[in-house]
C-alpha cells in the first residue's frame, strides 16, 4: 500500500504553543531569546500532559543517541492520549562541531528517515539553547516541515506588546508609552524584563496604573540606557555626574569598549538625526529610519538640539578615533573611554 505524502506544515508562530489542538508531532525551539523559550516550553508542558500520571508519561533526553530519541518516542502513554519527549541540545542540531557530535553523524541520518513515523501519541520537543545548526540534516528536515518555531528577541510594537501581556499577568496597567520607557529602561532581554516587571508589581502592591516615575523609581537602568543618561550630562556640562555614571558601569563589570560603543552609537543617531532636521524630512520618516520610540525619539532631540553640528561631528570622531586606537592596539582599553 503506497503511502500519501506527507502535508508539510505552515511556519509555526510562538503562539501555536499555546493551542492544544495544534500540537502534534514534533518541534524545534531555537533563538536567543531564552526566557520566552523556555516559558512556552512549561506552557507545552501544561498542554500535552494535563493531570493524568503526568510523570510517566513525559521523558527528558539531555543530547540523547538516536536510539535513545526513537526508544523514547516508541513507548506507548500510560492511562493518557500523549506522551512528551524532550530532547535538549540534541548533537546533531549544535553549532559546534563537536568531536561528539561529529561521531552522531549516522545517527542524525536514522532519525531523519524516522522523524516522518512519529507515532500520534507522541510529542517530540527538540529544545535548542541559543541556534540550531541550520545546515544539519535534521534541521532541514523540521524546517521542511515547518515545524522549526524561533525566538528572536523581540523589538518595538512586540516587544512593548510583550510587555503589557506580561504586566496585565501580574495584575498591572501599563499603557504602550509606559511599557516604551521600561523597555528602554531595561533593556530587550525578556528575562530580565520580567525580573524587574515583578519588583514593579511588588512596588504597586495593587496600584494601578504603572507610572514613568515608578519605573524610574525601582528599576534597574540598562547599560545602553546609563549610557544615554551619561551624555545626557555631557550634554548639560554636568562632568561629574557622567563620571560617576560612567564609574558605576565599570564597577558593575561593563567593559570599556562596550561602553566606548554605546557612545559612538549615540552620537551617531544625534548626528543622524541634525542631517535629517537639515534636510526637513517628515517627523515620520525621521522616526523610521532611526527605529526609535517615540519618547526616546524626543529625548533624542534634546540631547542634539544642545549641540551644535559641529560639536556632535566631533564626538562621533573622537569615539571613531578611540576605537581606532584600542583596536590597533596603539592605546589601551582605559585610554580608549578616558580620550573621549
Amino acid at each position: 500500500m503506497t503511502k500519501s505524502p506527507r502535508r508539510t506544515r505552515p511556519v509555526l508562530h510562538p503562539a501555536v504553543l499555546k493551542d492544544p489542538s495544534r500540537l502534534h508531532g514534533v518541534y524545534l525551539l531555537e533563538g536567543e531569546d531564552e526566557y520566552r523559550k523556555l516559558d512556552a516550553l512549561h506552557g507545552v508542558r501544561k498542554l500535552a500532559l494535563g493531570e493524568d500520571f503526568p510523570d510517566l508519561n513525559h521523558s527528558i533526553l539531555h543530547n540523547p543517541s538516536t536510539d535513545d530519541v526513537i526508544a523514547a518516542c516508541e513507548t506507548l502513554p500510560f492511562l493518557a492520549e500523549r506522551r512528551l519527549v524532550e530532547v535538549w541540545d540534541f548533537a546533531p542540531l549544535q553549532k559546534k562541531k563537536t568531536k561528539e557530535a561529529a561521531a552522531k553523524g549516522d545517527d542524525a541520518a536514522r532519525l531523519k528517515s524516522y522523524l516522518p513515523q512519529i507515532p500520534g501519541s507522541t510529542l517530540l520537543i527538540f529544545f535548542q539553547r541559543g541556534t540550531g545548526q541550520k545546515l544539519s540534516a535534521v534541521y532541514k528536515l523540521l524546517e521542511a516541515q515547518g515545524a522549526v518555531i524561533l525566538f528572536n528577541p523581540l523589538q518595538g510594537e512586540e516587544l512593548t506588546g510583550w510587555i503589557t501581556g506580561e504586566c496585565s499577568a501580574q495584575g498591572v496597567s501599563c499603557s504602550l508609552k509606559t511599557a516604551e520607557m521600561l523597555a528602554f529602561t531595561a533593556g530587550s532581554d525578556t528575562g530580565i524584563l520580567h525580573g524587574e516587571i515583578c519588583k514593579l508589581a511588588a512596588y504597586l502592591g495593587g496600584r494601578n496604573p504603572l507610572t514613568k516615575e515608578d519605573i524610574s523609581a525601582v528599576t534597574t537602568p540598562s547599560t545602553e540606557a546609563q549610557v544615554f543618561h551619561m551624555v545626557d550630562a555631557v550634554v548639560e556640562g554636568q562632568r561629574q555626574r557622567a563620571l560617576q555614571i560612567m564609574g558605576g558601569l565599570l564597577l558593575s563589570g561593563e567593559r570599556r569598549s562596550m561602553i566606548l560603543t554605546l557612545l559612538l552609537r549615540q552620537y551617531r543617531l544625534m548626528q543622524h538625526l541634525k542631517i535629517m532636521i537639515y534636510e526637513k524630512q517628515p517627523p515620520e520618516e525621521i522616526r523610521s529610519r532611526l527605529g526609535l520610540p517615540d519618547f526616546l525619539l524626543r529625548r533624542l532631540q534634546q540631547q542634539a538640539g544642545r549641540l551644535s553640528g559641529g560639536r556632535v561631528k566631533a564626538g562621533v570622531n573622537a569615539c571613531l578615533d578611540a576605537e581606532y586606537g584600542f583596536k590597533s592596539g596603539r592605546i589601551s582599553e582605559e585610554s580608549a573611554l578616558e580620550s573621549v
